[in-house]
């Protein structure tokens, strides 16, 4: 639970310095390349924001249990 902690209570710190990052076209471009690689459909944040979700999940499973 406390690498989760961490990675929550930096998730927005995170997600702000991709947001600058993708401001440089060639990190734009090297993300394009990699999402489409091997028809992985999934963007970087899309893959950085499962962890979060994924406390709540396992919550809501428990509860419909």
């Amino acid at each position: 639970m406390n690498l989760y902690s961490t990675y929550i209570n930096n998730y927005d710190t995170s997600n702000q310095a991709l947001l600058a990052c993708r401001e440089r076209p060639e990190f734009t471009q090297y993300l394009h390349e990699q999402a489409t690689l091997g028809g992985v459909s999934h963007w970087l944040e899309a893959l950085l924001i499962m962890p979060v979700q994924r406390l709540p999940r396992y919550q809501l499973f428990l509860q419909v249990r």
